[in-house]
């Protein structure tokens, strides 16, 4: 008995200790890690050209898109090594199980190109044709990789294409697979029309921005060019058909309180097969619809949030646009992206970085906190760069490290462009 309470309030001493160090400031989730980058801040130098997508190694190196080069960071932010894009741009990565990288993008011609990289960023050459895969969609000029997912080791990918992917009304979402060399698979997306293992809805007015995995399905996000830009989530079987099961074989759309915005940018799949999306609603109505969650089946899930949608603090005349969406090792929401103010004179703007967590609930997390005020209660922390000059900002890309910490890329356009790391504490 006595050592039950000896052991007690050893337990409950270790715990007052961790709380203390973790309310300490610079310690708690929402704040900039310290030991990241060089300066102490948290944050990498600032390097020309955007910072796209991020995947996090298994030794937690950091691997950045930056469009026409990638960069290889240590865990704790130093870069590395560079290498080249070897087409005119790279749009997407990821990381296959023995973390070689799969990099997309676009030809001159118009071709989809896919390179596999060692973990030390040179050239795989046993993919596909000397490292490199090119393949075009029959009857289309151009194409657009938004998005990469693994399938083991099967090569997912989402995407536009059409005459001219810059115009929406003349682009179609596709969705492809490659097997582990880089090759289409034949056997994909027969039965709707798919060439040479691409599904491409050439009649939805679909434009495809994002794709996971739903078990042996595929789940793809998009906008509804037609449907007031609805935000579309289409669920494909592993043969590249339509899923019966999700919403009788048919996309569904959903619409925010606003004019819509550019579509379901990031899609995740929960362990328990709900599919949550990133909504953006600029009708500076508050609180504004900014996630929404579905159930396996399609339909809302009315547990989630408000009705199924997470809504923003209720603060008028602000904006937020989140980009990208992980799910951590706790089921937890992170979401990040940019972020902008209305001025008095209901003109001008103040832009930065936002990001935030919300629970499996659909509401913010108050335990998301830092030593800094946040703007608008727990939950959600802004980086105000000041006002609009000419320029988009944003937190684009997203990961977490083994410890939890998260990483995010952020990329100022004015002039020049330039990009950054980020690192929070997470836990």
């Amino acid at each position: 008995m006595k050592q039950t309470k000896l052991m007690n309030l050893l337990l409950a001493a270790v715990f007052f200790s961790a709380t203390l160090v973790y309310a300490q400031p610079g310690l708690q989730p929402a704040d900039l890690n310290a030991s990241f980058g060089p300066f102490g801040t948290g944050i990498t130098e600032t390097r020309p050209g955007s910072a796209t997508d991020l995947v996090v190694q298994s030794n937690n190196e950091l691997i950045v898109n930056r469009g026409t080069t990638i960069n290889r960071h240590q865990p704790n932010g130093a870069l590395i090594s560079t290498a080249p894009c070897p087409f005119p741009g790279c749009f997407a990565l990821q990381r296959q199980s023995d973390d070689f990288i799969i990099w997309a993008g676009t030809t001159a011609a118009g071709e989809l190109g896919i390179t596999r990289l060692r973990p030390d960023l040179s050239l795989d050459t046993s993919f596909g044709v000397g490292g490199i895969i090119l393949t075009r969609i029959a009857g289309q000029s151009s194409n657009r990789v938004e998005a990469i997912v693994m399938d083991k080791k099967d090569i997912l990918i989402a995407g536009n294409a059409g005459p001219d992917v810059g115009n929406y009304r003349l682009s179609r979402q596709f969705v492809a697979r490659f097997d582990k060399n880089g090759f289409p698979d034949s056997s994909f997306g027969r039965k709707l029309g798919g060439v040479g293992g691409f599904v491409f809805e050439s009649g939805s007015d679909l434009f495809g921005t994002s794709i996971d995995l739903q078990g042996s399905n595929i789940v793809v996000g998009g906008v509804n060019i037609v449907n007031n830009n609805a935000y579309a989530i289409t669920v494909y079987n592993s043969k590249g058909e339509r899923s019966a099961n999700f919403n009788n074989g048919n996309p569904v759309y959903v619409i925010a309180l606003g004019a819509g915005g550019p579509g379901a940018t990031s899609v995740a799949v929960q362990s328990d097969m709900k599919i949550v999306f990133i909504m953006y609603d600029p009708s500076y109505v508050a609180p504004s619809k900014i996630l929404t969650r579905l159930n396996p089946d399609g339909t809302l899930d009315g547990s989630f949030g408000t009705g199924g949608f997470a809504l923003a603090p209720a603060v008028t005349d602000y904006g937020i646009n989140f980009e990208t969406l992980k799910i951590d090792q706790f089921g937890r929401i992170v979401v990040a992206g940019n972020w902008y103010e209305v001025q008095p004179d209901h003109i001008s703007l103040r832009v930065g970085f936002t990001i935030a967590r919300f629970t499996l609930t659909g509401q913010l997390d108050t335990t998301f906190t830092n030593s800094v005020e946040m703007r608008y209660g727990a939950g959600i922390r802004i980086f105000d760069l000041g006002p609009l000059v000419s320029r988009r900002v944003g937190f684009w890309g997203l990961g977490f490290q083994s410890n939890g910490n998260i990483v995010v890329t952020a990329t100022n356009t004015s002039n020049p462009a330039s990009g950054e790391l980020y690192r929070f504490n997470g836990n």
